[in-house]
């Protein structure tokens, strides 16, 4: 799935995809362009499951929708961001991120999570890689407190709005990555 982690990751505002994928863990690429306009800037994310080539793209539909689905009422090819941050998760990383934050809530009544849970993890990953992040938020690899499921939050382009993901497939049609682009860098890079 993809979501905002922050404000729908665990919810039914998630975007549950229709392919499925192999089991696992699998590294996640974020393109970085340094703007002259729009500052430092993650332009788009990719989920890489496989090292082969991939030699075509398809949009990623939601769970129960085809392809042959677009244009159809109530179907969307996208997911919304309303915190700045998209994420991909397995559905028992999501639950799992439900489940804490639930928890986490209750425990920290009136609190942000990000002011107050994940500002000073952002500035920490911010100190380890400051070439490639802007200070407070750009990208973070994350693990659920007490679960070995761990997810990267990263920014979405020039933040809120909806995106799409594309899946990239092989000759084979198996699928090679998930890639969500964020902004046009030749709109941005002067």
């Amino acid at each position: 799935m993809i979501a905002d982690p922050l404000a729908y990751l665990g919810t039914k505002y998630e975007t549950v995809l229709d392919k499925r994928i192999p089991a696992g863990s699998y590294p996640v690429e974020l393109a970085v362009c340094p703007s002259t306009v729009a500052g430092l800037r993650i332009v788009a994310a990719r989920l890489r499951i496989s090292d082969k080539a991939a030699v075509r793209y398809e949009i990623a539909m939601p769970k129960g929708k085809k392809i042959e689905d677009l244009g159809k009422l109530g179907v969307w090819t996208f997911f919304g961001v309303d915190t700045g941050l998209a994420c991909f998760a397995d559905s028992r990383t999501a639950e799992e991120n439900r489940l804490f934050f639930e928890n986490w809530q209750r425990e920290n009544p009136g609190k942000n999570k990000y002011v107050d849970y994940f500002a000073a993890l952002f500035q920490k990953s911010y100190e380890k890689q400051p070439k490639y992040q802007n200070p407070g938020v750009s990208f973070l690899e994350w693990q659920v407190p007490k679960t070995d499921h761990r997810t990267v939050l990263f920014s979405s382009g020039m933040g809120d709005g909806m995106y799409s993901g594309y899946w990239a497939l092989d000759a084979q049609g198996e699928v090679v990555s998930l890639i969500v682009p964020f902004m046009n860098p030749e709109y941005f890079y002067i």
